[in-house]
């Protein structure tokens, strides 16, 4: 049985992307702010900044190329987790995969 993991969220280009090329494929990782405000039981309003790595690979990765920090974007995608041991010790990162990415066009805030 194949399990759902996709999400959708919107935010703020952090940096510009880092372009890398590996021995049979081309990524593209950048970071992106995502702002979420809520209000609390008691009428006090929170903002919270969370901070993602987002992977794109072909075709999303030549929309993001280009892409300068402030820029507003939309990802739709996937979670991906990578899980290796160094000195037996295991470690893991969660990051997203882009499957789609909509730049928001005139958007740039600081």
């Amino acid at each position: 049985m194949n399990m759902l993991n996709q999400l959708i969220v919107e935010g703020k280009v952090m940096e510009a992307a880092k372009v890398s090329t590996r021995d049979t494929y081309t990524v593209a990782v950048l970071n992106i702010a995502v702002e979420c405000t809520f209000k609390q039981s008691d009428g006090t309003v929170l903002t919270e900044t969370f901070f993602f790595e987002v992977k794109c690979y072909e075709p999303t990765l030549n929309k993001v190329r280009h892409l300068k920090p402030g820029q507003n974007i939309r990802v739709v995608g996937r979670l991906k987790q990578d899980r290796w041991v160094k000195k037996r010790k295991t470690y893991q990162k969660i990051y997203i995969v882009a499957e789609y990415i909509d730049v928001r066009k005139g958007e740039i805030t600081e």
